[in-house]
């Protein structure tokens, strides 16, 4: 078995993005197992369990790209890595739909849309949740590491607005049977169901 890393410094990619990575970097032919993750120390510890170790991984930053890759062979280890950044390519960037930059983009090409994803670095969430309330979106807040008063400063302005803000550090919800962030398909019930 070969393994391999490759770190780059100061490249964030949110975790949901990662882990389509990860997953196809791991269907490919001579895979055993690869790994996608920001280098926070809990992301850290996920490698050494697997182990995955070295100095490279352990000087990594939580704004730090981590990919790891463990093949059957060097050929195949050394033949991901290489192109590594062909993996790491947004879906759509290569022609298909233009790429959208902020909220009030989004908004105009979507003008019906109702709820805003946040999946960024927490230091900037909360300012964009604030924005998509302020935009008449409630908030999936999918980031971590927002302080408490600004989470209770979002709730607040939200219900203020008539809105909601899930989260921050939110996996998963089913809003009218549609699956956001790492929902898997459940039975329709009464919880949260319209009354009539």
């Amino acid at each position: 078995m070969f393994s391999g890393v490759v770190i780059r410094k100061n490249s964030y990619f949110d975790s949901v993005f990662l882990m389509r990575v990860a997953k196809n970097l791991s269907l490919q032919k001579g895979v055993v197992q690869a790994a996608a993750l920001m280098g926070t120390e809990k992301n850290k510890e996920l490698l050494r369990e697997i182990g995955i170790l070295g100095s490279e991984v352990a000087a990594a930053c939580p704004q730090d790209l981590i990919l790891a890759v463990k093949a059957e062979s060097r050929e195949i280890l050394d033949g991901i890595l290489k192109n590594i950044d062909s993996w790491l390519q947004p879906p759509g960037e290569s022609g298909g739909l233009p790429t959208v930059r902020t909220l009030e983009e989004a908004r105009q090409r979507q003008p019906r849309s109702n709820l805003a994803v946040i999946s960024i670095p927490g230091e900037y969430a909360a300012r964009e949740a604030r924005q998509a309330l302020e935009l008449g979106l409630s908030g999936f807040l999918f980031s971590d590491h927002v302080s408490v008063e600004d989470e209770v400063s979002l709730k607040k302005l939200a219900g203020e607005q008539g809105l909601r803000v899930m989260g921050p550090d939110c996996g998963t919800a089913i809003i009218g049977g549609a699956g956001i962030g790492f929902a898997n398909r459940g039975r329709r019930g009464p919880i949260g169901a319209p009354r009539c």
